[in-house]
């Protein structure tokens, strides 16, 4: 790791001497890089983990800087910046586009093929590729989160990737913002984008215009990334908030290991951490219906205390706010019934006494009494323009309307922000709830697109993800032993800025339905664990049914929709296997503080075909203990399962327990670490070990 953190001070000292070109943009139609601009440097301060350090750029003559605000990680090879646009002049600027905050390029000295060396010439040419490795975003499919490895050759059609938001605006619906670069299997980069909304990336390997340079210097690589939207002027004496960046550096390290330098880094510096300084995790949460009655809420949390089932949080999901009445979940819906009410409802945030009677405190309390905490679901930045909410007459001028059934919350405007945020931080504390969860269901790209002015395309977008990382941070400053749980139609605002605040309780709304595959359930954890490490998906818990709560479970937490609804608690049959559920909830736990202090290894590949067995292995260096969970789906065609496991010591001995017979054996590493299990279609196997 040391040439890593050797090949990162490089880059960051070019940096600070203006050297090395980080970002461009065109300015009244005019390229320009950053490296020909005035760079100078504003501060620095050294903390026990990470030396700050703010560099601001300098257009002559136009009032625009750029101020770029530095992070350099003592303990990893990472280099992350926050970026602004400022204008000190007396009148509004040119116009900035293409605005790409991160441009590096460089030549690919690494051959990946060999170099050919040309018969009498002292030309060589290098045989070159680049790998771009991205995640699929979620969509509500089969697919979300599936990593896709798409190698680039300088020939044509093969030489250039573009990743884009199109017209949507939440961060991970088409893709995560998070890939890697690699020039070779030893060496490339890990990049994240720091933005909530609208972003692009744009990746090539192209040979060199002059062919005697083709032939000496191999293949430019160019990696650059920015604003999906932007055309826009700076007015006066105003910021304007950028995407910002990290770059991690993987010199001599193989992807396998930097995967794990990757997931260490995310948990040290985006992820959310208590008043005592302890890191916050997924729970175990059990989740009621908002519109169900506190009555039946307590009836569910009784059942969960009498049967001892290790739940630690009741979430209470949307349909407890707006006018007095009948709000039933769609599940709770007969033939012929109209349909729920609840979308009508968001907005106003005043409680439903149909409900609720005594409020959300009563349920509140009583939970506590039943040894949980309470999550409750709020959607804010949506108001459905029938929703009854005073608000909307008050102050017409907080909203943004497009001729939708719902108007759009205008988090960029300073007092609209403000008065949310105070707002919430009040409501938590009347009704005495621990946990925060916010949602965002509608697509936002319509609204900023047609209230931005012809000169200032991008501003209300900016200024809206400006104010909402202020206001989650107003949150966690507040309430700093609070859970965040990041939700928008599922996982689609996953990135490393919301990361330090937050994790998705509901990573994909692929599972909120009745009727999926659970494969696709360890698929989504398969992939997630390795690029976002806090996550959690919900789960129908089926009755005994060990493949489909593993499946669920190999993340770090779980959330269960069994008596999500009234009509679902009067349903549940008799001979329900509660010691079954008990028994694989502890298991989850287990499994979730494991993967949280250990390396994750993926053990099986191609594992998005179903054909295939997926299997995983998480691993504590310090414990010297860790579990390997393998599934072998209903299609996988062979019925025999054989894997090298990663940190075993083939000298030493483990205590392996088997979670199905609950059985424990003694088992030499040497045998242990090669792995070979017959298994049936639509099975799984799940080994705890430890070493003795």
């Amino acid at each position: 790791m040391k040439e890593s953190f050797a090949q990162r001070d490089i880059f960051w000292q070019e940096l600070k001497e203006n050297k090395r070109n980080l970002f461009s943009f065109l300015y009244d139609g005019k390229q320009i890089f950053s490296t020909e601009l005035d760079c100078k440097i504003n501060s620095t301060r050294q903390t026990e983990s990470q030396e700050l350090t703010e560099l601001e750029y300098f257009l002559t003559d136009s009032g625009i800087s750029f101020k770029l605000k530095f992070k350099i990680f003592k303990n990893f090879p990472y280099i992350e910046y926050e970026a602004f646009v400022h204008n000190s002049g007396d009148s509004k600027s040119g116009i900035i586009e293409e605005i790409k905050t991160l441009d590096l390029q460089g030549i690919a000295e690494q051959a990946y093929y060999g170099v050919m060396t040309l018969p009498q010439t002292n030309f060589s040419h290098a045989g070159n590729r680049l790998k771009v490795s991205y995640y699929l975003g979620t969509f509500c499919t089969a697919h979300d989160f599936i990593r896709i490895d798409r190698r680039l050759y300088p020939q044509p059609g093969e030489d250039s990737l573009q990743l884009n938001s199109e017209s949507l605006t939440r961060t991970s619906e088409r893709a995560l913002p998070f890939f890697r670069v690699d020039f070779d299997d030893l060496n490339g980069y890990d990049i994240g984008v720091g933005w909530s909304g609208g972003w692009k990336a744009d990746f090539s390997l192209k040979s060199e215009t002059s062919l005697i340079n083709a032939f000496k210097y191999g293949k430019t690589w160019k990696v650059n990334s920015g604003l999906q939207r932007a055309h826009f002027c700076v007015e006066p004496n105003e910021t304007l908030r950028l995407p910002g960046y990290f770059i991690g550096f993987r010199n001599n390290v193989t992807v396998r290991n930097f995967i794990n330098t990757h997931r260490r880094f995310m948990l040290t510096h985006h992820a959310p951490y208590d008043s005592k300084g302890k890191l916050l995790l997924p729970p175990l949460s059990m989740i009621s219906w908002g519109g169900s009655p506190t009555e039946d809420m307590k009836k569910s949390l009784l059942l969960c205390k009498e049967k001892e089932l290790p739940f630690e949080v009741h979430w209470i999901d949307a349909g407890w706010q707006g006018h007095d009445g009948p709000c039933p979940h769609f599940c709770d819906l007969k033939e012929g019934d109209p349909p729920s009410d609840w979308p009508i409802r968001v907005g106003n945030n005043r409680i439903n006494n149909y409900a609720h009677p005594n409020g959300m405190s009563e349920i509140a309390d009583f939970a506590r009494e039943c040894g949980l905490k309470t999550m409750l679901w709020f959607e804010l930045e949506r108001c459905h323009r029938d929703c009854g909410s005073p608000i909307i007459k008050e102050h017409p001028e907080w909203f943004l309307d497009n001729q939708f059934q719902s108007l759009i919350y205008n988090l960029g405007n300073d007092e609209a922000c403000n008065h949310i945020t105070n707002w919430v931080l009040e409501f938590l504390e009347n009704e005495r709830i621990e946990y925060y969860r916010q949602d965002q269901n509608i697509n936002f790209y319509e609204f900023w697109a047609a209230h931005d002015a012809p000169d200032r395309v991008g501003v209300h977008e900016m200024k809206h993800i400006n104010n909402l990382y202020r206001f989650w941070r107003t949150l966690r400053e507040k309430r700093p032993d609070m859970i965040i749980d990041n939700c928008a139609s599922g996982g689609r605002r996953l990135d490393y800025m919301l990361a330090t605040y937050s994790f998705p309780l509901c990573q994909s709304d692929y599972e909120t339905f009745m009727d999926f595959n659970y494969s696709c359930l360890h698929l989504e954890n398969f992939y997630l664990n390795e690029v976002y490490p806090l996550h959690s998906l919900i789960s129908w818990m089926p009755n005994g049914d060990s493949y489909a709560m593993l499946s669920s479970g190999c993340g770090t937490g779980v959330a269960s929709c069994l008596w999500h609804t009234a009509p679902a608690l009067k349903a549940i049959p008799q001979d329900y296997d509660f010691d079954s559920m008990r028994k694989h909830l502890f298991a989850i736990k287990e499994m979730r503080q494991l993967l949280i202090d250990g390396n994750y290894y993926q053990l099986t590949k191609d594992s998005e075909d179903l054909s295939q067995f997926c299997a995983m292995q998480a691993h504590d260096e310090a414990k010297k203990s860790g579990y390997v969970l393998i599934f072998s789906r209903p299609e996988t065609e062979d019925d025999e399962f054989i894997a090298i496991l990663n940190e075993i010591d083939s000298e030493a001995t483990y205590e392996v327990r088997d979670f199905a017979s609950n059985t424990t054996s003694r088992i030499k590493g040497s045998d242990f670490r090669y792995i070979r299990k017959k298994m049936a279609k639509r099975s799984v196997l799940l080994y705890f070990y430890k070493q003795i």
